[in-house]
């Protein structure tokens, strides 16, 4: 086999739309989903940390 048997992929400038898509749900999301992941844990500290308090 020879090296011009492997010709590289076409390279199309459709894949832009839809990394823009990608992109815009990812801003539509960003926030409300580090505040998720951040609120979580809190609420979690605060339960424990009330609880033991309670006990102790």
């Amino acid at each position: 086999m020879r090296a011009k048997d492997f010709a590289p992929p076409s390279v199309s400038l459709r894949f832009v739309q839809v990394w823009r898509r990608n992109f815009l749900v990812w801003r539509k999301l960003a926030i409300p989903s580090m505040l998720g992941n951040l609120a979580d844990p809190m609420f979690y500290l605060l339960a424990l940390g009330y609880g033991l308090g309670a006990l102790i």
